[in-house]
């Protein structure tokens, strides 16, 4: 019995050790924080016009690795993230560079796969010597250098024997006319590497130098096989960057606030109070003829309102005999003064009585 749990035991040792020193075993573990994190940067990615937009799936998977990378101290250049989708057409633009920090995507651009990979579409996979085809995995970049395909960088295949011979294999980044637009056009698909992700001449440089010396890059294909034994797609993140928490706040559904269920009380109809109300009359608004000007009689005048024979009357015009002339004085707040005339009248003794009349 002893040494049957003596034998368990060590079993059980070696593979525990297996299990942490072999990439090919990874550890499955739902971790719902680590996926919202990364649909939370997933819908911050920025992108320029006219760049195709990456898959949800493919960045997922990407970005999971990424953060294992980052957590177990191999990569040195955090800032970019290279990802090639090979399950797209290699006639579109399926290499994304971009800025994790920003969260901007930097170049879209296209690349080319293995000779014997496939051909528009890639479709076969080997981590062979002169297999001619493209290794899935992930990457750690290294040195650039110049050599027979011009500006080149080295890549270090981190994905087990998907990829760990991409060193030997000469697997590196370079720029070769077959991968353009007017090759495509000429060829239905644009021309094809020994297993190398070339670029275009003119973005071998703009890439290479972002990302060399030591930043993730990603190759990609939905191969269950991969999918399923991937160390780096299955071993579970534990280290979330500081500002994770903040990142899924902002992209978590807000929730709705729940209403209160009305009692039966409440839900009974009551009918309202009818009242009559009755229509206040309506009052006409009366509009100003004229604007009055105040203004004091004259010294003439006064002293003939204080005789006892002096009548002074106010004259009401109607409103259809106003003139223009008239309205045009009182808009201009013309003043009117009052004329004096002195009339003499006779009576019978012989005495002059005046009389002052207004005009």
């Amino acid at each position: 019995m002893r040494r049957v749990l003596i034998l368990l035991s060590i079993f059980l040792m070696l593979g525990g050790v297996a299990s942490a020193t072999n990439p090919d075993v990874g550890h499955k573990r739902a971790n719902t924080r680590v996926n919202q994190y990364i649909d939370g940067v997933y819908k911050q990615l920025r992108y320029k016009r006219g760049m195709k937009r990456m898959k949800l799936e493919t960045f997922r998977r990407a970005y999971f690795g990424y953060l294992n990378l980052v957590e177990h101290g191999k990569v040195p250049n955090q800032r970019y993230l290279t990802v090639c989708d090979f399950s797209l057409s290699s006639n579109t633009n399926r290499l994304w560079l971009i800025d994790t920090r920003t969260k901007q995507v930097v170049i879209n651009t296209l690349v080319a796969h293995g000779s014997r990979t496939g051909e528009e579409y890639a479709r076969y996979f080997s981590n062979i010597p002169e297999s001619h085809q493209s290794s899935l995995g992930f990457y750690v970049t290294r040195n650039s250098y110049s050599g027979k395909n011009g500006y080149s960088m080295r890549m270090d295949g981190v994905d087990g024997r998907f990829n760990n011979k991409a060193l030997s294999r000469d697997v590196v980044m370079h720029g070769a006319d077959y991968v353009s637009n007017a090759y495509a056009r000429a060829n239905k698909r644009i021309g094809r590497s020994w297993g190398c992700p070339s670029v275009a001449r003119n973005m071998a440089a703009p890439i290479i130098d972002r990302i060399k010396n030591g930043s993730v890059l990603f190759i990609y294909h939905p191969s269950k096989n991969y999918i399923r034994t991937s160390y780096w797609l299955n071993n579970r993140v534990g280290r979330l960057p500081r500002n994770a928490s903040k990142v899924i706040a902002q992209n978590s559904p807000k929730v709705a606030p729940v209403k209160r269920a009305k009692t039966a009380t409440e839900t009974k109809s009551v009918k309202p109070l009818e009242v009559e109300v009755k229509p206040e009359p309506k009052v006409e608004e009366v509009k100003p003829l004229a604007t009055i000007v105040e203004y004091k009689d004259p010294e003439v005048l006064q002293k003939a309102k204080s005789q006892e024979n002096v009548t002074v009357k106010t004259i009401v015009i109607p409103a259809g005999k106003i003139t223009p002339a008239m309205r045009a004085k009182t808009v201009k707040k013309t003043k009117t003064v009052r004329k004096v005339s002195k009339i003499t009248i006779m009576n019978g003794k012989g005495d002059k009585d005046k009389k002052a009349v207004t005009k």
